[in-house]
């Protein structure tokens, strides 16, 4: 990118928020996104900015179940903003998500020194410390077969997902939507349709998730025969992104 060119697109990525950024999709992260997270000779006085973009990939990494992905886009953020305390609260929540309650503590303690007057974050302490207390068991699990999966599509390593990634017995579905979207991210169409008529197919109707949304191609948004050929046996409905 040119020294001009990369301030024009922060600002022009700047100008959605994070649910709307995870909304413009895959090819959107690739062509707007991903060019600002890569580039490495930003101005000083662009690092808040900066900050801001990291925060958002964080944000979509999140809504995709790749919690790892998201801490490491949120740490990045405060490398460029020390007190960008949207990514500090997200890592407080991220850390109790994978069972890193002391990380969530000693980043609680941070947060409360930034923002002395906030009643909630005394309250998050507090669970933080119960959860410490009484070794609570956290959202994601190492023995969780899936969310490796999650990972690898946050990272771009949709190649390595598709050689080597094994169905789990109990979670065909899962496993299904996470390689249509590799084969979406690989543009590799016939794969990705043959990938959604498998996931028609399972006994019980299959929900259109933020993820899937995330990865389908724009192609696929007003293809008649791609929706025909899923029928009934998927449910589609715009994600709920009030929680996220």
């Amino acid at each position: 990118m040119s020294q001009i060119a990369p301030v024009k697109l922060l600002q022009s990525v700047l100008a959605l928020d994070e649910i709307e950024a995870h909304r413009k999709g895959y090819a959107w992260y690739v062509s707007h996104l991903l060019p600002c997270l890569q580039y490495s000779q930003w101005p000083a006085d662009q690092h808040p900015l900066v900050a801001d973009i990291w925060y958002m990939a964080n944000t979509i990494h999140q809504v995709n179940g790749a919690p790892l992905a998201a801490i490491a886009a949120a740490k990045k953020a405060l490398s460029f903003d020390s007190e960008h305390l949207e990514s500090i609260y997200d890592l407080i929540d991220l850390h109790l998500e994978i069972g890193h309650y002391q990380e969530a503590f000693d980043l609680v303690n941070q947060a409360i020194d930034l923002e002395p007057d906030d009643v909630e974050l005394l309250f998050t302490k507090q669970n933080i410390q119960d959860a410490l207390n009484y070794n609570e068991t956290p959202l994601y699990s190492e023995d969780d077969p899936i969310w490796p999966f999650h990972e690898q599509l946050a990272q771009g390593r949709f190649s390595d997902f598709l050689a080597t990634a094994k169905m789990p017995e109990d979670l065909p579905e899962e496993w299904l939507r996470c390689r249509a979207a590799a084969f979406a991210a690989t543009e590799q169409w016939t794969h990705y349709l043959d990938g959604w008529q498998e996931l028609a197919q399972l006994e019980s109707p299959v929900e259109f998730t933020a993820l899937d949304w995330f990865y389908l191609p724009d192609s696929f948004l007003g293809n008649e025969a791609f929706w025909k050929s899923i029928g009934q046996a998927v449910v589609v409905e715009k994600p709920d992104y009030t929680d996220d």
